[in-house]
């Protein structure tokens, strides 16, 4: 199941001293989970069910696969973008 079929039950955008941050908690069901972003250069944490199942790094507009191979029930996914931060001197 795609998150871009309308599957995102909410987004949130918050502010912090790096910037902004973005996070998609949703619920979907199924075996498994898709996402189109038009970023790059970012870092996403993606857990499933409350556990981290892996981190994507974006580099294009294109489809990442979040999760693939799980049981078939509904399950629950946070996305959480994070940052590779540069301090400068």
């Amino acid at each position: 199941m795609s998150i871009s079929e309308g599957l995102i039950s909410q987004i949130l955008k918050a502010s912090d001293s790096i910037g902004r941050a973005l996070q998609i908690r949703t619920k979907f069901e199924g075996t498994s989970c898709s996402i189109k972003l038009k970023d790059g250069n970012n870092d996403y944490n993606v857990f499933i069910d409350g556990r981290l199942h892996k981190i994507i790094r974006t580099t294009a507009d294109t489809i990442y696969v979040l999760a693939n191979g799980l049981k078939n029930k509904v399950h629950t996914l946070l996305n959480k973008e994070t940052y590779r931060s540069t301090v400068w001197h």
